[in-house]
């Protein structure tokens, strides 16, 4: 019997010994799992966080300090003004990343005669074409601070600068076009660049081929001399001016939009230049497909000039594929089109020499329709 009590004893102490294990067992848990778990969600929450706030700025502003090391801007550029062909090549691409890198570089570059030795680079008949791309890109990217340009003006660079845009390497010739819009953006400078022989230098590559981006430079260069009273009148004298807008016109996009703006703006001081190609450019781009609003709008104006012109209107009424790019232009719905084109088809209707009376009728019929009304001084429908 004491043998029985005693081994029920024992077996009550060993349950009881496996409930306090299995009770410290959870407390270890609880004490050790449990905050580890914690800190994890913690610091996955703060995470989440980050990566949220991450959206309001560039992830490279943080990371940039620390991966751009550069050399000393002074011994930089005198690798690139007297170094030979490797270290040059080396010193103008480093140039490249100080100038993209801050503004504050830039400054310190200009400082060390940094743009006189890119002009030099430039212009310099023993450097590699490699070499002049990076330094014709550090040059851009300097002159997009206004203060920079200045300073460039001052040392009288723009020469040098619309001269490489006769450049055999299309990325001098873009990067220069690319630094003449900073340029040509601030009235103060179009008539220094006029001054500089820059009109012949910004149709030389329009007239021999460039690429779309080129033209595109290149086209709102022009309209903002254009836009300049006191640079208008040499761009109306120069001979290239009618060949280059009708170049660009062919280019579409903002090119074709930045040329037909700068030709509305000429040809409001001298109609001369309403010649037949623009016309031809004009209904061939309409004719094809209906354009956007903006070229159909400063289209459908020019036409009407040409149709108010009593030395240009024969050249509009005789076209053969006049109707079909008027019809063109209606169909894209704009008041103001359809106010010029109203003009124009007056014009037409009181010509003696106009024979396409039966497209002109549906022409006015469409009209009619769109803007609601028929003109009084129309014939009867």
């Amino acid at each position: 019997m004491e043998s029985i009590i005693a081994a029920v004893t024992e077996s009550g102490l060993l349950v009881r010994g496996t409930m306090l294990m299995s009770n410290l067992h959870i407390c270890v848990v609880k004490a050790v799992f449990l905050p580890a778990q914690l800190l994890l969600t913690t610091a996955a929450s703060i995470l989440c966080v980050l990566l949220h706030h991450n959206f309001k700025f560039e992830a490279g502003q943080l990371v940039e300090p620390c991966l751009v090391q550069t050399r000393d801007i002074n011994k930089v550029l005198y690798a690139a003004q007297r170094g030979n062909g490797r270290e040059r090549h080396v010193a103008t691409f480093e140039l490249v990343n100080m100038a993209v890198t801050d503004d504050n570089n830039k400054f310190l570059i200009v400082q060390e005669n940094g743009l006189q030795v890119m002009l030099t680079l430039l212009t310099s008949g023993q450097v590699n074409e490699e070499t002049k791309d990076y330094a014709a890109e550090a040059l851009a990217e300097l002159l997009t601070l206004e203060a920079i340009q200045d300073e460039f003006v001052r040392l009288g660079g723009l020469p040098t600068l619309c001269a490489l845009l006769r450049s055999s390497q299309e990325r001098v010739v873009y990067e220069a076009s690319c630094a003449l819009s900073f340029i040509s953006s601030r009235d103060e400078h179009n008539s220094l660049i006029v001054d500089s022989n820059g009109l012949g230098d910004l149709m030389y590559p329009v007239q021999h081929g460039c690429s779309v981006e080129v033209a595109e430079f290149l086209s709102g260069i022009l309209l903002d001399l254009c836009l300049n009273v006191n640079t208008r009148p040499a761009i109306m004298a120069h001979p290239k001016i009618v060949t280059t807008l009708a170049s660009l016109m062919t280019m579409g996009g903002v090119t074709c939009q930045s040329s037909l703006q700068s030709l509305e703006l000429l040809v409001i001081d001298d109609d001369r230049l309403l010649q037949p190609v623009i016309l031809d450019h004009m209904i061939n781009i309409a004719s094809h497909t209906p354009p956007d609003k903006v070229i159909a709008q400063l289209i459908s104006k020019l036409l009407s000039c040409y149709a108010n012109s009593e030395e240009r209107v024969g050249l509009i009424v005789s076209h053969d594929h006049l109707m079909p790019a008027l019809m063109s232009l209606v169909q894209v719905g704009d008041a103001d089109v359809i106010e010029s084109i109203v003009a124009v088809v007056t014009v037409l209707s009181q010509h003696e020499l106009f024979k396409s009376q039966v497209e002109l009728d549906q022409l006015k019929r469409k009209l009619a329709l769109l803007s609601g009304e028929v003109p009084p001084h129309w014939s009867s429908l």
